[in-house]
């Protein structure tokens, strides 16, 4: 299951100027991190966090941001164990 959380025009956990969020011209990759935590029946075992799912998504590329984020929840599970994950997909330069 899927559950939409937001989009955003960009997003950042580094610590960055206004001159860095500037959107770059060109955008032509899309980097995904993930945040899981695992689900107990329906109960999930802690939290995911989605610092840490946009720090994932940041480590593949050198930018200082993420462009046109997506941001879900994913639940899958087979009962009466899952995993609860935060998922972030954006745009970033070459």
């Amino acid at each position: 299951m899927n559950i939409p959380v937001g989009r955003l025009p960009v997003i950042s956990t580094r610590p960055v100027s206004a001159g860095d969020l500037a959107r770059p011209a060109a955008l032509p990759r899309t980097v995904t991190g993930r945040s899981c935590v695992w689900v107990a029946g329906v109960a999930p075992v802690g939290f995911p966090s989605l610092s840490a799912a946009v720090d994932e998504a940041l480590a593949q590329s050198a930018a200082p941001a993420l462009w046109d984020a997506d941001i879900t929840y994913t639940i899958r599970w087979v009962v009466p164990v899952g995993r609860g994950c935060y998922v972030v997909r954006g745009r970033v330069p070459e």
